[in-house]
C-alpha cells in the first residue's frame, strides 16, 4: 500500500486524492484527505477553500456508521472549520453558532476538556460579538470552571479574558478589573 506522503510527493494534492476516493466510494480515505486538504488550505490562508474541504469531509463522514469514532472525527472537523468560518463569514453568523454548538455537544459526549474548551470558546466568541452579553458571560464562567479543573494556564488566560471582556461591555468594571488582573 502506498503511503500518504508518497502520494503527495508524486504531486497529488490532498483535495485531488479526496475527490478520487469519494468517487471510488472509499469514504474513510476521502474524509482523511478532505481533512488534510482543509489543513493545508488553512495553513496557506486559503480559508474559503478550507471551509469547502472541511465541509466535504463532514458530508462524507455523515455517511459512515454512527459511533464514537465517527463522533470524535466530526468533533475534530468542526473545531478545525470553526476558525475559518469566523474569518470568512464573521464571528456572529448563525453557521458559527451551529458549528460550535454541535462541537460542544460532541465534546461533552466523546471528548474531554481539551475538546470542550475550544468549542465553548467558539460559542463565547459568537455570543460576545453578537452582543448577547449575558450568555457570553455565562459561557465565560463555564470556561473558567473548565480551565480551573484542567489547570491549563492557556485555558485560564482565555477564560479570564472572556469574563473580563463580557463584564466590561456590561459596565461591570469591578468584575472586569478582577479578571484582568
Amino acid at each position: 500500500r502506498v503511503g500518504v506522503d508518497d502520494r503527495e510527493d508524486a504531486g497529488l494534492a490532498p483535495e485531488l486524492l479526496a475527490h478520487y476516493y469519494s468517487e471510488a466510494g472509499d469514504t474513510r480515505e476521502a474524509v482523511a484527505y478532505w481533512e488534510k486538504a482543509g489543513q493545508r488550505a488553512t495553513q496557506r490562508s486559503g480559508l474559503v477553500e478550507a471551509i469547502d474541504h472541511y465541509t466535504r469531509a463532514l458530508e462524507a463522514l455523515r455517511t459512515l456508521p454512527e459511533g464514537q469514532g465517527r463522533d470524535k472525527k466530526e468533533l475534530q472537523l468542526l473545531l478545525a472549520v470553526g476558525s475559518p468560518l469566523m474569518s470568512v463569514h464573521g464571528y456572529a453568523t448563525p453557521e458559527v453558532e451551529t458549528t460550535y454548538a454541535r462541537a460542544r455537544e460532541l465534546a461533552r459526549a466523546a471528548g474531554g476538556e481539551a475538546d470542550i474548551f475550544p468549542a465553548m470558546q467558539g460559542l463565547w466568541q459568537f455570543y460576545y460579538v453578537r452582543g448577547l452579553l449575558p450568555m457570553s458571560r455565562q459561557l465565560g464562567n463555564q470556561l473558567l470552571e473548565i480551565a480551573e479543573e484542567s489547570r491549563s494556564s492557556t485555558f485560564l488566560l482565555l477564560a479570564h479574558r472572556s469574563i473580563a471582556s463580557s463584564a466590561f461591555l456590561q459596565g461591570d468594571y469591578e468584575t472586569c478589573r478582577h479578571h484582568t488582573q
